[in-house]
């Protein structure tokens, strides 16, 4: 799903938690239990002779006050010239179609930085015409750390796009599938948001591996939380086609592929899970299955094996 539609979805899901993660005292004035998102608004840019869409429109009250008013949320993935020049576009265009006040808010992913200014300033030496502000959200500037203990779902989903190094990564992933397990949301939910999360931040194979150690060391309650995320999330990639060779790209997405991702996740989660009883029987047996469903339906009994006894009784299914 393109960066744009990512965002609308988390947004249009999650508005009130998203602000309240990010723009906490934007909240505390914005009366939330009037929220309408309008449709998405087109605008022909003259100059560079192309048409612009207004990624997201929410109309709402401020509390305590009668009238309305529109945010305008812009969510961007790539660094852009004078982008400031094309938030007042949207500003000075919305204005004219709803009179109504208009807050701005652009967001920047840890993909894209903002270095330009974050005003539009119109004076002569004279007389002051115009003082145009937008909030600014960047995104890389924020500690991951900040946010783990909010259970917030927009933070969660975000975290992937925020201020972490390469040694981080495997923490960074561990925490958001804790967060999203607190949050005790609906599977599909819980999927999105660990989708878009992953949008931003995949872990090669070590750090996959990795990440099954660390899981496993989580108290039991939690561990199973987190471990029904990630059996839910297997079985959707199949049911959408999503091949499990998918960080290296769609078209590896091959059966071959699928089954040697699905094998070596199994063999790599047994490793870690049994590091002293693992034997050599056990992994050949994962290895030569040809069948990715006899492979997926033993998935979910490895994960809940406690003793190796149980392992191996979930891999007789492999002989049968």
């Amino acid at each position: 799903m393109p960066h744009d539609q990512l965002f609308k979805q988390l947004l249009t899901t999650y508005f009130t938690e998203f602000l309240d993660a990010f723009f906490p005292a934007a909240l505390k004035h914005i009366d939330t239990t009037h929220l309408t998102f309008l449709e998405q608004e087109i605008f022909t840019d003259i100059v560079n002779q192309d048409k612009r869409v207004v990624d997201l429109l929410v109309k709402t009250k401020i509390k305590g006050e009668d009238g309305l008013i529109i945010v305008h949320v812009e969510a961007q993935s790539a660094p852009q010239a004078n982008f400031y020049q094309r938030m007042f576009h949207y500003f000075s265009r919305l204005y004219e179609k709803y009179q109504r006040r208009i807050l701005p808010i652009a967001i920047f992913s840890n993909q894209s930085t903002h270095s330009g200014p974050e005003s539009l300033q119109i004076t002569f030496p004279f007389f002051h015409v115009l003082s145009f502000h937008f909030f600014n959200l960047e995104l890389a500037n924020h500690n991951w750390r900040e946010f783990i203990k909010k259970d917030n779902p927009a933070a969660a989903a975000l975290l992937s796009q925020m201020g972490y190094n390469e040694k981080e990564k495997v923490e960074v992933k561990l925490e958001c599938l804790r967060m999203i397990a607190r949050l005790e949301i609906d599977p599909a939910r819980a999927d999105f948001l660990a989708n878009l999360f992953e949008s931003y931040l995949t872990l090669n194979a070590e750090e996959e591996a990795t990440l099954q150690q660390e899981i496993q060391k989580l108290p039991k309650k939690e561990e199973t939380h987190v471990m029904k995320i990630e059996t839910y999330r297997t079985r959707q990639w199949k049911m959408e086609g999503k091949e499990e060779g998918r960080r290296e790209g769609e078209e590896k997405g091959k059966m071959e592929g699928k089954h040697e991702e699905k094998a070596a996740m199994l063999i790599s989660f047994l490793q870690a899970r049994f590091p002293d009883e693992v034997t050599e029987k056990a992994v050949t047996g994962i290895q030569v299955c040809e069948e990715v469903d006899t492979l997926e339906k033993i998935q979910s009994r490895l994960f809940k094996a406690d003793t190796w006894e149980e392992v191996e009784t979930a891999l007789q299914a492999l002989e049968d």
